[in-house]
């Protein structure tokens, strides 16, 4: 298996762990900490590397280099993995593929869509294409019926309520009304 399949399979096990921990920010930025440290120290680096090295003290340096408290948890452990799988070298491609994983998963946001009816899915994918668009990343739609909705749609993404019901019309005349 070549270094780069390789590293990519590494990378999108690593992140979905950490997705799942809800900890994938910190674990690039611990990748990115160990990396910076390493091109600033080549020494280490070296001897990370060094098949004559026993995985013992690589262990032992890099817990030192990291510290103890990071070294405890995921990102430990993942060092320790390529360590003993003796894989060390690919961290780099590893963190590559993990940041471009982090940008994805950023880019995609979900769509929350409310209607007094059930959307066809023409009309679903319209507002995805539309959302798309707007945000310049992919869109998760997830739809729901609110059969309390007059009509129309109460849409959220992210922060942000994009409230075109029948209710939020009404509302509106009536706040023009009163003042």
């Amino acid at each position: 298996m070549s270094e780069d399949v390789l590293s990519i399979k590494y990378a999108q096990a690593i992140f979905q762990l950490a997705v799942k921990s809800k900890i994938n920010e910190e674990i690039k930025t611990e990748m990115e900490s160990l990396l910076a440290l390493l091109a600033g120290e080549e020494k280490i680096a070296l001897i990370l590397k060094h098949p004559g090295v026993s995985k013992k003290d690589k262990i032992y340096l890099l817990g030192e280099v990291v510290g103890k408290d990071k070294f405890e948890g995921l990102f430990g452990a993942v060092l320790k993995l390529l360590i003993f799988k003796n894989k060390f070298g690919l961290i780099k491609l590893i963190y590559e593929e993990f940041k471009r994983l982090s940008g994805e998963l950023i880019r995609q946001q979900v769509l929350f869509v409310e209607s007094s009816i059930e959307l066809s899915g023409k009309e679903k994918e319209g507002l995805k294409a539309k959302f798309s668009e707007i945000t310049g990343g992919s869109i998760k739609l997830e739809a729901s019926v609110n059969p309390l909705l007059l009509g129309g749609l109460r849409i959220v993404l992210g922060n942000t309520v994009y409230e075109a019901t029948l209710k939020g019309q009404l509302d509106r005349l009536r706040e023009s009304i009163s003042v």
